[in-house]
């Protein structure tokens, strides 16, 4: 299946992508979009983006090349079944990372929460509070995602840790504590 000239899709697990152009494969189950990519699902965006592979056998998701990751604290997707516009998200994140080389997306990482691997110049940016800012750069990162947000009031635990398993920086916890995804 191909199609170009914005292309929305949805998918199974409830995440919406736009983009120029779409090659589908139902045999090998994966899907490839190109152009200015969107992926939206619940509280989770990630633009910025040419080109991605979705693989549904691997349920994961393989970006090359630059891109970006948004986190809010709200869901942000429109729920909908049909097509919507292209959403002009004008909220700001509780956590934004950006990176150059590459982002994998393994669906099955935490439990079904899911992982985000950046790859490549990762600037990771919070900001909690109106007078606190928090920084994280370094060539590599992985965002361990959980399937359920922590009620408000509770404290999650997230953490940064580098490729070696090393903790490398804490995100603050009471950043990161609605919405149906939450980093741990």
């Amino acid at each position: 299946v191909e199609a170009t000239e914005k292309v929305q899709v949805l998918l199974s697990e409830g995440a919406r992508v736009f983009a120029d152009s779409m090659k589908g494969n139902a045999i090998e189950s994966n899907l490839e979009l190109k152009g200015d990519v969107l992926i939206i699902q619940d509280n989770i965006v990630a633009d910025q983006i040419q080109h991605v592979v979705f693989d549904d056998k691997r349920q994961s998701a393989h970006a090359d090349g630059p891109g970006r990751f948004r986190y809010f604290d709200q869901v942000v997707s429109p729920s909908s079944k049909g097509p919507i516009p292209r959403p002009e998200l004008n909220e700001i994140p509780a956590l934004k990372a950006s990176w150059t080389r590459s982002m994998h997306y393994d669906n099955t990482a935490n439990d079904g929460g899911g992982s985000i691997d950046l790859a490549g110049g990762v600037q990771v940016r919070s900001r909690p509070s109106a007078t606190e800012a928090d920084l994280l750069d370094g060539d590599s990162l992985t965002l361990d995602l959980a399937d359920k947000a922590v009620p408000a009031g509770e404290q999650a635990e997230p953490e940064v840790e580098d490729q070696s398993g090393e903790q490398s920086g804490d995100l603050p916890g009471d950043s990161m504590m609605t919405g149906s995804k939450r980093i741990r």
